[in-house]
Parts: C-alpha cells; structure tokens; sequence
C-alpha cells in the first residue's frame, strides 16, 4: 500500500511537469500491464534515481565535506585532513561531521538529479534517436543543457550549505 501511495504521490508532483505512464493503475481493476518500460524510461523516474544514487554519495563523502570547509576557513585549527575529523569528532560528536547534510542532500537530489536525469531528455530533444550513433556535439550539447538546468535550480541549496 506505501509503494502505491508513493507512485500516487510522485504522479501528483511531477504532473505538471509531464504525466507519467505508471507501469500500473491506481485506482483501478485493470490488470497491470506487461511492461514496465514507460515508467521507468520517463524524466522525473531517471531525476529520482540519479538524485537518490548522488545523495547516497553525499551521505558517506559529507565528513570529508565539511573537514574541508573548515580547513578552508579555520588554516590554523585543522592541519590535515584525519587531524580534523578527529577534532571535529572530539569536540562536537560525530554528528558534527554531518552538519549541512540536509542542505548537501537537497542540493544533490536537484543539481546531481537534474543534471544526470535530464540528460537523455536533452539528447532526444535535440534529435538523437540512436544511443550508438548519437554525435559528440548532441551529447555535449544536451549534457551543457542539463547542467545548466541543474545548476540554474540547485545554486541556492549549495551556498546555503556553505554558510
């Protein structure tokens, strides 16, 4: 029932946007259909995934993250990289090497999501049909496209995590 209302809820926020085909009704007898592949080959479904897949990433590599801002701005206090873990760790608690995940997160389901999700939309908007033979400039150019979307909607949540 929680996956059903999930899919309800996705459909929900990304119509707007484009309406997906569920592999599924919701709310109806109807066998499902045999295949999956509009659902899983639509734009917000590809945005979901490679946002999730980049938050998993942001999860373990925050610590690092934050060791870093921190040497950045505190030259004195942290001389390397372990040291400042260490002291972060002693004087705060390991939670202290999560500070700004949230905001790291949010930014990673936008800018990563977006970025990498958007991307076949953008080759297919620019004419390529053939995942083989697709020229290098129609990849660039829907590559530059997505991230510039990315990064256009994402900006905000990465220098709020940096304050």
């Amino acid at each position: 029932r929680s996956k059903l209302q999930f899919l309800y809820f996705i459909e929900i926020i990304t119509r707007p946007v484009r309406k997906i085909n569920l592999p599924f009704p919701l709310m109806s007898s109807a066998a499902p259909p045999s295949t999956s592949s509009s659902f899983t080959s639509s734009t917000p479904f590809r945005i979901l995934l490679a946002g999730t897949s980049a938050c998993c990433g942001a999860a373990f590599t925050n610590p690092v993250d934050v060791v870093k801002i921190r040497m950045q701005v505190e030259k004195h206090k942290y001389p390397g990289m372990f040291s400042g873990m260490k002291g972060i760790a002693q004087s705060e608690g390991v939670r202290g090497l999560y500070k700004g995940l949230g905001a790291s997160l949010c930014r990673e389901m936008s800018y990563s999501g977006i970025r990498f999700g958007a991307y076949e939309s953008f080759k297919e908007l620019y004419g390529a049909k053939d995942p083989k033979n697709t020229p290098l400039y129609k990849k660039l150019a829907a590559g530059a496209s997505a991230g510039m979307v990315g990064s256009a909607i994402a900006n905000t949540g990465y220098h709020r995590r940096t304050e």
